[in-house]
């Protein structure tokens, strides 16, 4: 895949990533978005298939770099409201 090729992802996916680019832990995110850590887990391993990541730092760059990535000062994601972290 090139870099100007954006795979399809689900809501949850790309909700996931948001929150895992504003520096949520998987736990954290993965509770806020009401579904498992192993769910979460795997969510992440398509995703980082899908952008050719082999780790979750390449994932998000190359998230980032696709325009996956909420804008950090509009704090949206196509609509997608932002995942706030738990206490």
């Amino acid at each position: 895949m090139n870099e100007s090729q954006v795979p399809d992802f689900t809501d949850t996916q790309l909700r996931l990533l948001d929150a895992l680019g504003n520096g949520t832990t998987l736990n954290q995110a993965a509770t806020s978005l009401g579904i498992s850590d192993r769910h979460a887990r795997r969510l992440l391993a398509k995703v980082w298939a899908a952008l050719g990541a082999t780790n979750r730092n390449a994932g998000l760059v190359r998230a980032s770099q696709r325009g996956l990535l909420a804008d950090r000062h509009t704090q949206s994601c196509g609509g997608y409201p932002p995942v706030a972290p738990t206490a």
